[in-house]
Parts: structure tokens; C-alpha cells; sequence
């Protein structure tokens, strides 16, 4: 089930949650585990909230080889290493 009617509610400690149905996150196919840190994001226009996944490697700006995932920072960017040219970079 690919599906669900979720919440989001603002705690008393000012902290904003979202609930996920729980028949939604057993499906086999969800692609988040348990305590996963995630970016999101949303567009004022279409009302639409976005849940993603930070990649492990991207492609580096400079070399064009792959940059492995060093950090993830609140900002909702990730920090990025290139393996080849020793670049670092956020995204």
C-alpha cells in the first residue's frame, strides 16, 4: 500500500512531526528504515510536501568521478567528498 491518510501536528515543545500510516511503512516497498535521516522540502504552490533520501555518492562538480556522502547538515544540504581530486562540497 503505496497509500495512506498521514498527520502533521506541532508538538508542545515547538517540534513539528509527520505521521506515516503504519500499513504504508511495512510495505515492502517503502524505501525508508527506521531513524533514517531524510531531506525535506515542500512547494508553497502545489501544496506538496517532499520526503527523500540523501544518495550516498554523487557525481563531483569538478573531475566528474564519484564524491562519496561525508555529513548530513540540518540546512537540509549533505557534505560531499571527491575519492579522486579530493574536492569537498555541499549539495
Amino acid at each position: 500500500m503505496n497509500k495512506g491518510r498521514g498527520r502533521i501536528f506541532k508538538r508542545s515543545d515547538g517540534a513539528w512531526l509527520v505521521y506515516l500510516p503504519k500499513r504504508v511503512c511495512e510495505d515492502t516497498n517503502f524505501p525508508y528504515e527506521n531513524n533514517e535521516i531524510v531531506k525535506v522540502s515542500f512547494e508553497k504552490t502545489s501544496k506538496k510536501l517532499t520526503i527523500e533520501l540523501f544518495p550516498q555518492s554523487v557525481i563531483c562538480p569538478s573531475c566528474g568521478k564519484q564524491a562519496e556522502r561525508q555529513e548530513i547538515k540540518f540546512d537540509g544540504t549533505a557534505r560531499y567528498k571527491c575519492s579522486k581530486c579530493g574536492e569537498e562540497f555541499n549539495e
